[in-house]
């Protein structure tokens, strides 16, 4: 079997659309040397960003670092999933929306793209990555790209509670 590209997973309840920019700054100033390109909705006011529909078939980060956010949908936006939800028959298509968007952008620098030893990291709502990865939604499977997962610390206190 083949082995797929690895993708650095950030499940943080910190990510948000309202603090994306500040968050996106700081993964850059802890990696200076790396020039990293930020893939995002909500960071246009920021240096060497592109939205995710604006990287959606690009090649502009072929061989470069890149690291995304992935945050809730807007309440129209799902309000939309769900109205197709009611008219397909189906439950999935909030969460397949996610992983179609995590796939597009990871896809811009891993897979056939991949040049090099490049990094490709996710920024993510914790609350947001559970039901994601619950047997309920059943859709990270659909990810094309391994996915390593890195707590903050509350993530690891929580998990060491649980047991």
């Amino acid at each position: 079997m083949i082995p797929r590209d690895a993708v650095e997973v950030h499940a943080s309840r910190s990510v948000r659309g309202d603090n994306l920019a500040k968050l996106c700054a700081d993964f850059r100033a802890r990696r200076p040397d790396q020039n990293f390109a930020i893939v995002s909705n909500r960071v246009a006011m920021m240096d060497d960003t592109m939205t995710h529909m604006g990287a959606r078939g690009s090649n502009e980060m072929i061989g470069r670092n890149v690291v995304q956010t992935m945050t809730f949908m807007t309440p129209d936006e799902y309000e939309k999933m769900q109205a197709l939800n009611a008219w397909t028959g189906r439950r999935d298509l909030v969460g397949l929306r996610h992983v179609d968007e995590f796939n597009q952008s990871a896809g811009r620098n891993l897979g056939f793209r991949r040049r090099g030893e490049v990094e490709h990291h996710l920024l993510v709502h914790r609350r947001l990555f559970e039901l994601l990865a619950s047997s309920s939604a059943k859709v990270l499977g659909r990810a094309r790209y391994e996915m390593r997962l890195h707590l903050d610390r509350q993530g690891r206190y929580e998990a060491k509670r649980a047991g």
